[in-house]
């Protein structure tokens, strides 16, 4: 299968899917607030407060399409260069809008999808399934902003690995539409590329510089000194999360701590996404000054949403790409684990058969033979079980009908509508969100295993992984 037949197919099912699959729940949700935040911003509104962001979630609609579910407002948190863009966005109608939008982000799936396999030499076809899947169950049918994020990190890392690096360092400034992935690929480049540093300065003051003209630095100024805060405090109570805060929380921490130890986490992860890059550079390749960064921010933190985890992909490919035998067949089936929603497909038994077709796939692509067919029977399985626990503990809670006084920041009616949605605590999602968990520990401690080993002054490096997978290691030839 070529690579143009992969890209097509990945673009039409996605539009399949964005335009064609209403029962999928929050259909275009993000992409509603994105585009109301654009209007606000355009009319010198706040659109970071409840209104006229609320009116405007509730109209703005496509004709076929169901309405919004419920009254809650989607908060918009991004600083203000992000802003501009929707507010360039909301110059045109909802529903040509909506349309420009999910065609940009179908080409930037496809383009992500072909230079991940450029750069960490596997095949484009599993790529596209280990990218493509998620970004066209999640991120495309909420109309999020990942798959440009995810085009950024992998944008830099083919810059890189080509030997352009300020190119790398103008294409990783798009990642700052998701600001706490795009510090740390900006941070690793910084550190790890001397011949980037004038441009990312340079383009970090032009991006700055747009914000403050955009928004006026009185917007900027709140968007650091309450929206951020504030939406950490939202979405403490939100079972869909994968953050630190989240779990905290739910081993009954208090949300101010659990919000404290959700940000000591991404600061961790600051540091040491940016050091085990450094340490990896020399063993798996200078692309881990993109991938391997970005990978370590985008788990855990304050708040991190199942879609944006996607980012963190093609470090878990060039894992795989890395080792052979024993050790490769394991890393492609943790790759495939975390590459899936489980959480999202769970609740909806039409979409079962997906992941194991996709399984069997991947394994051919991998070339990890009998391993195709336990991935996929092990795929049925935990939906299996992941349904039996949704019908044994989910509660099914009405939609948010209420109507917040005054003018507060729109995170306040999220809140509300976080702590109706998951109160009780939905116990299923634990064990939907296991599989992806374990599988993130797993990468973190390969590159913890990795980077504290000894460097070896030699362009010729064995890639050891852990130390239970043994296995043969094949050599790796160092970029220099």
């Amino acid at each position: 299968m070529t690579a143009m037949t992969v890209i097509f197919l990945t673009v039409i099912t996605a539009l399949s899917v964005a335009f064609s699959a209403p029962r999928l729940s929050g259909q275009f949700l993000d992409l509603r607030a994105f585009y109301c935040a654009g209007q606000a911003e355009r009319s010198g509104a706040d659109p970071y407060r409840e209104h006229p962001l609320n009116e405007c979630e509730q109209k703005v609609n496509v004709p076929g399409f169901p309405p919004k579910a419920d009254r809650a407002t989607v908060p918009v948190p991004f600083p203000g260069f992000v802003l501009a863009l929707f507010a360039a966005l909301a110059l045109l109608p909802f529903p040509l809008a909506l349309y420009v939008w999910e065609a940009a982000a179908c080409a930037a799936v496809g383009f992500a999808i072909v230079l991940a396999a450029r750069t960490t030499r596997t095949s484009v076809t599993a790529n596209a399934i280990v990218i493509g899947f998620p970004a066209v169950i999640l991120a495309l049918q909420l109309g999020q902003v990942t798959p440009f994020v995810l085009l950024a990190v992998v944008g830099a890392a083919s810059f890189l690995q080509s030997g352009r690096p300020r190119l790398a360092a103008v294409t990783s400034l798009g990642a700052l539409l998701d600001p706490h992935v795009g510090l740390a690929l900006v941070l690793g480049l910084f550190i790890g590329v001397p011949r980037a540093r004038l441009t990312l300065i340079a383009g970090t003051a032009a991006l700055v510089t747009l914000g403050v003209f955009a928004s006026g630095p009185a917007r900027e100024w709140e968007f650091l000194h309450a929206v951020l805060p504030a939406h950490a405090f939202a979405n403490v109570t939100d079972a869909a999360q994968f953050s630190t805060t989240y779990f905290a929380y739910a081993t009954g921490v208090p949300p101010a701590r659990a919000v404290q130890l959700g940000s000591l986490w991404y600061l961790g992860a600051l540091v040491a996404g940016v050091f085990a890059g450094l340490r990896l550079r020399s063993k798996l390749g200078i692309v881990t000054l993109a991938y391997v960064p970005a990978a370590i921010a985008v788990f855990g933190g304050t708040h991190t949403h199942l879609q944006q985890l996607a980012i963190a992909i093609p470090a878990f490919m060039l894992l795989s790409s890395a080792a052979t035998g024993r050790q490769r067949d394991l890393w492609s089936v943790v790759t495939f684990v975390a590459a899936i929603p489980w959480l999202f497909i769970a609740p909806f038994s039409w979409l079962y058969a997906a992941p194991p077709a996709l399984a069997l796939v991947f394994a051919r692509e991998m070339r990890i033979g009998r391993q195709g067919i336990r991935l996929a029977a092990g795929s049925l399985v935990a939906l299996v079980v992941m349904m039996i626990a949704i019908l044994r503990t989910h509660v099914q809670h009405k939609p948010l009908e209420v109507t917040i006084p005054g003018n507060p920041l729109a995170e306040v009616s999220w809140q509300m509508f976080t702590v109706a949605r998951n109160v009780p605590t939905e116990a299923w999602s634990f064990v939907a969100k296991a599989p992806t968990v374990i599988a993130f520990l797993l990468l973190f401690g390969a590159f913890a295993r990795i980077a504290l080993r000894p460097s070896v002054p030699n362009t010729q490096l064995r890639a050891p992984l852990l130390p239970l997978l043994a296995g043969r290691s094949r050599v790796i030839p160092a970029d220099s």
